[in-house]
């Protein structure tokens, strides 16, 4: 009987270690999810910057289409999304294998908290250095294929469909 009290108590011991870990990978889980959420949220806001600060005229096909800006702007977010997933990569990986060792310190969220800052605010930088650098080549149509440009007439119309109105944002 005191036999069996034991293996109970180990039981009872183990499943709670058991659900402390689940809690606090959980908890980095959802550490990663806010981060990647808030770094979305700021990518989606240098893309309406970029969107109003462009002193441009959109061709009359597109400047009245609210779904064709709408599709260039979810097409924005799933290339972020794509960007935030690499930078999400590695902290990810470094916490699963934490969890799978039993070991939480807090080293490791000292070192993903900088790893996030290092790598979120290079994104942000170009991101925002995107934003005069397109209004300027827009502007001076420098580009060959941009608005304004000599070659505009030789383009078909599905380019400026496809690339142009979507690609507009990337």
């Amino acid at each position: 009987m005191k036999y069996l009290r034991s293996l109970m108590q180990q039981f009872v011991t183990a499943c709670k270690n058991q659900a402390k870990l689940i809690q606090q990978f959980t908890l980095s889980l959802l550490y990663l999810f806010i981060i990647h959420i808030v770094a979305l949220l700021f990518f989606f806001l240098f893309r309406l910057v970029l969107f109003t600060s462009i002193d441009y005229q959109f061709p009359p096909d597109i400047q009245n289409n609210f779904l064709m800006q709408a599709t260039a702007f979810i097409k924005g977010l799933w290339f972020d999304n794509v960007i935030a997933c690499y930078i999400l990569l590695l902290p990810l990986v470094i916490l699963w294998i934490t969890a799978f060792c039993n070991y939480h310190s807090k080293w490791v969220f000292r070192f993903i908290s900088i790893f996030f800052i290092l790598f979120y605010s290079l994104s942000f930088i170009i991101s925002a250095a995107n934003i005069p650098y397109f209004s300027y080549f827009l502007k001076q149509s420098i580009l060959p294929f941009t608005i304004g440009s000599d070659m505009e007439p030789l383009l078909p119309e599905w380019y400026w469909v496809r690339h142009h109105s979507i690609s507009l944002f990337f």
